[in-house]
């Protein structure tokens, strides 16, 4: 893992690790409209980005 100051490169083209737990492992969506605006602006992000 980098180190927490560190400064990130993202190329494109590359795949990235998304971390999809809160901390200590608590639920980050809370019903199914949460995760689904989730997937929305993720997918718009790979779209344009």
């Amino acid at each position: 893992m980098p180190a927490k100051n560190s400064l990130k490169v993202y190329v494109p083209e590359h795949y990235y690790h998304v971390y999809n737990r809160g901390v200590a492992k608590q639920t980050i969506f809370l019903d199914a409209e949460d995760k689904k605006k989730f997937l929305q602006i993720m997918a718009s992000n790979l779209q344009t980005g």
